[in-house]
This record gives structure tokens, C-alpha cells and sequence, in this order.
């Protein structure tokens, strides 16, 4: 099983919007939450709400943001 740390799945947000070629400054827009943690090279982690919030907003369900 993988792990589902913080840092991982900040990673795997970032590489989702990246390869969505979803716009990070649009998404902090829309859903209020710093670009810092939407880019590949943020030094911050998302946390539980956060990436809630931005799964309701890309209409996925978590587990698609690690496959």
C-alpha cells in the first residue's frame, strides 16, 4: 500500500492539475487556497480540507488524484 502522506498527496495534486493543464493561479482563485501549494515545487502541504475542497472543485473523487 502506498503512503498517503501530506507531502505525497500535495505532489500528486500538483502533477494532476500539471498534466490536466489546469492553471494553479486559477484554482487558488477559485477555491481560496494558496498557489504555494498547488505548484510541483511548493514547499507547503496541502491538508484534509484543502484537498477536499479542490476534489469538489475538479469534480474527482481522492483516489483519482493518486492513480
Amino acid at each position: 500500500m502506498r503512503n498517503l502522506g501530506k507531502t505525497n498527496v500535495t505532489s500528486d495534486i500538483a502533477n494532476y492539475l500539471q498534466e490536466n493543464r489546469i492553471e494553479p493561479c486559477r484554482v487558488s482563485r477559485d477555491t481560496g487556497i494558496a498557489v504555494r501549494k498547488l505548484r510541483p515545487d511548493g514547499a507547503s502541504a496541502l491538508n484534509a480540507t484543502e484537498l477536499l475542497v479542490l476534489c469538489e472543485y475538479l469534480q474527482v473523487e481522492p483516489e483519482e488524484i493518486r492513480r
